[in-house]
Order: C-alpha cells, then sequence, then structure tokens
C-alpha cells in the first residue's frame, strides 16, 4: 500500500512537471510565431519598397530611351 501511494505522489509530481513544461513551451511556441509575423510583416514592406524602386527604375528607363530616340531623330535631320 505505501509503494503504491508513493508512486501514486510521483506520478502525480512528474504530471506537475510536465504540465508546467508544456507551459513553457506554448510560451516559446507562441513568442516564435509572434517573431516570425514581424518578420514577415518587414519582409512584405521591403518588397513592397523594392517593387515601387523597380516601377520607377522602368519609368526611368522608358523616358531615357525616348529621349535617345527624339536625339537620334534629330541628329538625322542635321
Amino acid at each position: 500500500m505505501y509503494a503504491s501511494r508513493t508512486r501514486i505522489t510521483s506520478l502525480e509530481a512528474d504530471f506537475a512537471n510536465l504540465k508546467k513544461s508544456e507551459a513553457a513551451f506554448k510560451g516559446k511556441h507562441e513568442e516564435a510565431n509572434s517573431q516570425r509575423e514581424r518578420v514577415e510583416v518587414d519582409l512584405n514592406s521591403q518588397i513592397l519598397s523594392k517593387d515601387r524602386d523597380l516601377a520607377g527604375k522602368v519609368d526611368e528607363i522608358a523616358e531615357l530611351k525616348i529621349r535617345l530616340f527624339e536625339a537620334q531623330e534629330k541628329n538625322e535631320f542635321l
């Protein structure tokens, strides 16, 4: 009887320790998810910024091509 009670007490202690470990793991898991979300938001904003920069460069290249063709046409008439 004493051995059974000792075993039950031991198992209860193990269960309590597992619950603490589970809570700690959940906290770390939530923290990691939060950090992942922050990184995704940051990367998405960087991508949008790069896309805007690229679109500006495309427009600038198109304008330079127009100027180049206009300059070539002027030189042909001279």
